[in-house]
């Protein structure tokens, strides 16, 4: 399942909503190099094309360019509330949704620490199986 991801310039402020099923720093990769501009991951939510598409339509008042919006006040409580920080807490929720363990709209409200633990036993359980 592919994830919505919010990316930010340094310089211009400006904010890319995209979505990928790559992890993230595959995809800052190659948006960096078209970019003139240094490019951070500022937070991601599960979510598929259609869903961003939703978010594109919802701040369609703040864009500048394409997939690109300037950082208005909406969208940073957006990715504040709605968002995760941490792209391994991410993609452990991507990969709950996917295996139907949760529901999509059941991310939020479990946490980003929640699914950090789970990532970081998930890890654990991995080393101690290889050992």
């Amino acid at each position: 399942m592919p994830y919505i991801y919010f990316v930010q310039g340094e310089e211009t402020q400006k904010i890319k909503i995209g979505v990928t099923k790559r992890v993230i720093e595959v995809r800052l990769k190659r948006l960096q190099t078209g970019s003139p501009d240094i490019l951070r991951f500022i937070g991601g939510c599960v979510g598929d094309r259609r869903y961003e598409h939703e978010l594109h339509c919802r701040f369609k008042e703040y864009k500048s360019h394409g997939e690109w919006f300037f950082p208005d006040k909406t969208i940073i409580e957006f990715i504040k509330h709605e968002c995760f920080s941490d792209p391994w807490a991410l993609y452990e929720a991507v990969d709950e949704v996917t295996l139907g363990n949760i529901k999509a709209d059941e991310v939020i409200q479990i946490g980003e620490e929640e699914f950090r633990a789970r990532h970081v036993k998930k890890l654990g359980d991995m080393v101690r199986n290889v050992y």
